[in-house]
């Protein structure tokens, strides 16, 4: 059984603070892991592109005095643009040298998710993302493409996984978006999951239905999250597992109400774990 110490925090959670602000107020939660945030434009806690030798070692050493272990990277990107690759590749790189086991991302920022992707995008993804897999496997990382945008559901990755050939390439399944993007159940989406295509985990909270962004703390939503880690325990997975917290989109939540959203989560997974 997974146990709450083996648990982690997206950085993404503290969206609007600094980095060194979202480890202290992880680490005084009571989690020993994190996932830094490394998406362009939004949450940018670490910039890959611009980190020298230098730049690498402070952040061990920031990592090393909050007793931190990086499990995970999101670096979600563009995948049917060379830029967006490029990006990926680099976060790839600093997740091998942190010794990070997933390097997370979507599939497309360029289109419609309602709509699709276009065949020239689709067509581009799956020839970009068999690089990447090869790439991402010679850094001893794997690759969780999330339940996002265009991979709404379970049932949507596994069907995508089928396509592709690299077996460094999984999907990150996200516990909320599968109700904001694809107004799923993840109690009851979650079994279409193959075990062998599953790489990362985020547990996300959810208030209201599809296309109604608020997620909370833990516990405090919809969602029964004693059938995700009864699913979890069936297929004894070991893999990486981060919180994560968006609130409801507004930009007026304070570090403290952040703080004690992390921390209310902590004691949610102890009670349920225990």
């Amino acid at each position: 059984m997974i146990d709450v110490n083996e648990i982690g925090v997206s950085t993404n959670t503290y969206h609007k603070f600094e980095l060194d602000k979202a480890l202290k107020g992880i680490k005084e939660a009571g989690f020993n892991y994190v996932e830094l945030t490394s998406v362009m434009g939004y949450t940018e806690h670490v910039v890959p592109e611009n980190m020298e030798e230098r730049d690498i070692a402070e952040l061990k050493d920031l990592l090393d005095n909050y007793g931190l272990s990086v499990s995970a990277i999101s670096g979600h990107s563009d995948l049917t643009i060379k830029d967006g690759c490029d990006h990926l590749k680099a976060v790839i790189d600093l997740a091998g040298e942190l010794d990070a086991k997933v390097v997370n991302t979507g599939i497309s920022m360029q289109e419609d998710p309602e709509a699709g992707l276009s065949e020239e995008a689709e067509r581009s993804f799956y020839e970009n993302i068999e690089d990447l897999g090869d790439f991402a496997s010679k850094n001893g990382v794997n690759i969780g493409i999330e339940t996002h945008d265009f991979l709404k559901t379970a049932q949507q990755g596994s069907e995508i996984l089928t396509n592709i050939e690299s077996g460094s390439v999984g999907l990150n399944y996200d516990t909320g978006n599968v109700i904001f993007y694809g107004g799923v159940r993840p109690e009851e989406d979650i079994k279409n999951l193959k075990s062998e295509g599953f790489t990362c985990m985020h547990l996300k909270d959810k208030l209201g239905g599809k296309g109604e962004w608020n997620f909370p703390a833990l516990g405090e939503g919809e969602i029964n999250f004693g059938p995700v880690f009864d699913w979890l325990d069936s297929i004894d997975y070991r893999g990486p597992v981060n919180v994560e917290i968006e609130f409801d989109g507004s930009e007026e939540e304070t570090l403290q109400e952040v703080n004690e959203a992390v921390t209310d989560s902590y004691e949610f997974l102890e009670g349920l774990l225990q």
